[in-house]
């Protein structure tokens, strides 16, 4: 998926507060984030979101968490994106299409150089 500018924006002030870190803090950031952009799901109540790869010459492979609640069932899984150089995958809604709605919360909890 190309980026937008606000996507090469943010991924370029990332970049730059990156940098800024002690080698010990960047070993505990990771360089794939999630952002959200738009509506979606049952009555447009949730936001869609993606995993954007802010590091402009490498591919990761990276471990989401997602916690989701339906009423009072909840639960977690997790699933693994392999993401190329400076690129934007689309993730899924953060709420589902339908009664009774199914809530995701996403996290990214792993990441490995490629």
């Amino acid at each position: 998926m190309l980026l937008e500018e606000n996507d090469k924006e943010f991924a370029k002030l990332y970049r730059e507060e990156y940098s800024k870190r002690s080698e010990e803090d960047k070993l505990k950031a990771f360089r794939s984030i999630i952002r959200r952009q738009g509506n979606c799901g049952f009555t447009n109540s949730g936001h869609i979101e993606y995993l954007l790869n802010t590091d402009n010459g490498n591919r990761y492979r990276v471990t989401l968490r997602t916690h989701w609640t339906q009423g009072v069932d909840n639960g977690q899984f997790d699933q693994t994106i392999i993401i190329k150089a400076g690129e934007r995958k689309l993730i899924a809604c953060t709420d589902s299409g339908q009664i009774s709605v199914t809530h995701y919360n996403r996290q990214v909890v792993g990441e490995t150089l490629l």
